[in-house]
């Protein structure tokens, strides 16, 4: 229960946000290419991203950053959240498939 009222707040976030599209903070799983990584542990990763980093801010765009910024800043938000491994592993999948992912689509 706890997931989803995090999950309603950051998607509530979102909306307020409007100038930057869902798909862009959160890419959905089904959207996403990844050989490497299963769907069931993507689609974890995007239920942490949403949740235990959206309950202390809002989520941001994937694509904000570089993905040798996401390796400065994940260890401190982990640290913060109190992930174990297998959920920090999740997390980072789906922060790679989606910078992957965004970085194909953008115009």
């Amino acid at each position: 229960m706890k997931s989803r009222k995090r999950i309603w707040i950051a998607t509530s976030a979102l909306a307020v946000a409007g100038c930057v599209s869902a798909t862009r903070i959160a890419p959905p799983v089904s959207e996403l290419q990844s050989g490497a990584a299963f769907p069931q542990q993507l689609e974890r990763g995007r239920r942490l991203y949403l949740g235990a980093c959206g309950s202390c801010h809002a989520p941001y765009a994937i694509d904000e950053y570089s993905l040798a910024q996401w390796d400065r800043i994940l260890p401190e938000m982990v640290r913060k959240t109190k992930l174990d491994a297998s959920d920090t592993d999740a997390l980072r999948t789906y922060i790679v498939a989606s910078h992957e992912y965004l970085a194909q689509t953008a115009p």
